[in-house]
């Protein structure tokens, strides 16, 4: 989102451009049940709609204008579908998706990912993570297998518990709430660590220096670079991994 309009087709393309690791998006659902990549459950932010995402059609939804607030050489880009995203990048990059289920809840958006995943042969090409921990546990009932993490902001008592309870493989908790202490009991338990969100080279790594499994970011050259690696199309890549939140 620092280089094109975030959770759209011009930002995703830009992402795999720069050669990034994975690419995490952001899902709610239509009022017709489609599954569809915005951050906010408004849309006031990033397009020129209004009210709730649940409460409009995908047709309604395709008539917005998700790219002008960012300048006009955006104007026109749309609200993807989750269907038409993993269309694009198809195998060149892993998906994360994170599941937007607080604090408007989504009945079987769960079931509805997984569906549209498995139509596109992505199931082993994606990560579903979301903060309503139900959900990710919900997920795994679902489609048993389905890599999955949970979000969260603060130290848990124990994350590794909790991700346990889960069914998540994952940790992916804000950049401030992790130590080199809870990275190693992570990786001990099987877990990999996804943080969020950043691209301030101190924190980077600092991260990088603490062997976290990926940092996700709005600029992946910033992190790249921070990280002082060559890479695809001549940018800088990461020591581990970098993911584009984009």
């Amino acid at each position: 989102m620092d280089h094109a309009p975030e959770n759209t087709i011009s930002s995703f393309s830009k992402a795999l451009e720069m050669g990034v690791d994975a690419i995490e998006l952001d899902v709610h659902l239509s009022q017709d049940g489609e599954v569809v990549v915005i951050h906010d459950e408004h849309l006031e932010r990033t397009t020129n709609g209004r009210g709730l995402v649940r409460d409009h059609t995908l047709t309604a939804l395709k008539s917005l204008d998700a790219g002008g607030y960012l300048g006009e050489q955006f104007q026109g880009e749309r609200i993807p579908t989750l269907r038409e995203v993993l269309e694009l990048v198809s195998e060149r990059a892993p998906l994360v998706i994170e599941i937007k289920n607080l604090p408007i809840p989504y009945a079987g958006i769960e079931r509805r990912v997984i569906e549209i995943a498995a139509s596109a042969n992505a199931l082993e090409r994606i990560q579903i993570i979301s903060f309503d921990h139900p959900t990710i546990k919900r997920v795994q009932m679902v489609g048993a297998g389905v890599a999955s993490g949970i979000l969260y902001m603060g130290r848990l008592l124990n994350a590794v518990s909790v991700a346990s309870e889960a069914g998540a493989a994952a940790l992916c908790p804000h950049w401030s709430s992790i130590q080199a202490m809870d990275v190693r009991l992570a990786h001990q338990a099987g877990l990999s660590v996804h943080c969020w969100a950043t691209s301030d080279a101190r924190v980077v790594r600092m991260l990088s220096s603490i062997d976290v499994d990926s940092i996700t970011t709005n600029d992946p050259s910033g992190v790249a670079s921070a990280l002082g690696r060559p890479g695809p199309n001549n940018e800088m890549s990461p020591e581990r991994g970098h993911s584009g939140d984009v």
